[in-house]
């Protein structure tokens, strides 16, 4: 049986990928408005060893990914949502959330979305 050998010279010390829990958190603090100081704050408290600025970046561009969308694809995302809020609203008896899913349908059917044909994705 061979050993295995290394491929390339990556180690863990050279590795710094952001935990996915500091990004979650980050993204979150960011939703919520909260400011590029108050999150470099709240990072170094929460996390000291992490440096805040890169993190910021990273959600940053994650956040700006999700402009690049096919619209049909979140149509029928939206379209399937109210479906299953629909679904849910009816099991627990709340009719009027229900009729108010049953008019977001009715509008998304008015104003369908201009098929893509360069077939951009989520």
């Amino acid at each position: 049986m061979s050993v295995r050998k290394k491929s390339s010279g990556i180690s863990a010390k050279k590795c710094n990928a952001i935990p996915s829990e500091v990004l979650r958190q980050v993204r979150v603090w960011i939703l919520q408005g909260a400011t590029e100081h108050d999150i470099i704050e709240a990072t170094a408290e929460k996390w000291p060893n992490t440096k805040a600025r890169p993190v910021i970046v990273t959600v940053m561009n994650d956040i700006a990914k999700t402009a690049n969308f096919n619209p049909d694809a979140i149509m029928g995302w939206c379209i399937e949502s109210t479906r299953y809020v629909y679904q849910r609203m009816v099991e627990i008896g709340d009719f009027p959330g229900a009729l108010r899913a049953v008019k977001q349908l009715s509008d998304y059917a008015k104003h369908p979305p201009a098929s893509d044909e360069g077939g951009a994705t989520v």
